[in-house]
């Protein structure tokens, strides 16, 4: 993936076209679910929880570049705030997501005034801890990160940008004298940003 990313990074230097995209929004309906694993010399435990957690915002950036008048590629970040409590069965959980990802890009239907445009990306998420829960775990770590969505965009210079997408975040968290968390965030969210081309 870090080839793949040094050169679409390496295009914005020697060609024209590529684009600055930048975007915000809200996760309309954030889905988690919760695995966890505790083990001794005798046996394994294992439980799984899955909740429906509060709203959360979402800011994102990312640089694009055409490959075809239909077909375009993309390197992009995504700051995702973390799943929040849930009644009181269910803690706050401690950590929000940064996912880094590729992107491929094809548009379905161009219209007079915009297109509609389909989008898939795959990368690695990042964690970053809000509170002091798993401060004191040996292993902090990120995991998968994918989504598909559907987006509408302005046929003019700097266009709008409209993006419905859904999308998964994993994260985990482990050391020898807790058990094992592993958590994934699907998240369904509504996008609204700008496209700048040079």
């Amino acid at each position: 993936m870090m080839k793949t990313l040094l050169f679409l990074l390496s295009l914005s230097s020697v060609s024209t076209g590529q684009s600055l995209h930048i975007k915000g929004g809200l996760d309309i309906s954030t889905h988690l679910n919760r695995h966890t694993a505790a083990s001794d010399a005798t046996k394994t435990s294992e439980l799984e929880a899955t909740v429906y957690t509060p709203p959360g915002v979402h800011i994102e950036t990312l640089l694009s570049y055409p490959l075809s008048q239909q077909v375009e590629i993309g390197v992009g970040t995504r700051w995702e705030s973390g799943p929040r409590k849930q009644n009181n069965a269910f803690t706050s959980v401690g950590y929000s997501t940064i996912p880094v990802f590729l992107l491929v890009q094809y548009t379905l239907l161009p219209f007079k005034a915009s297109e509609l445009k389909v989008t898939g990306r795959a990368g690695y998420s990042m964690v970053q801890l809000t509170t002091d829960r798993f401060r004191d775990r040996d292993e902090q770590t990120g995991g998968l990160y994918y989504g598909i969505g559907l987006s509408l965009e302005e046929n003019k210079p700097d266009p709008l940008l409209w993006e419905l997408l859904y999308s998964v975040s994993n994260a985990s968290f482990n050391n020898a004298q807790a058990p094992e968390e592993r958590y994934r965030n699907k998240r369904i969210s509504v996008t609204i940003g700008k496209k700048w081309s040079f």
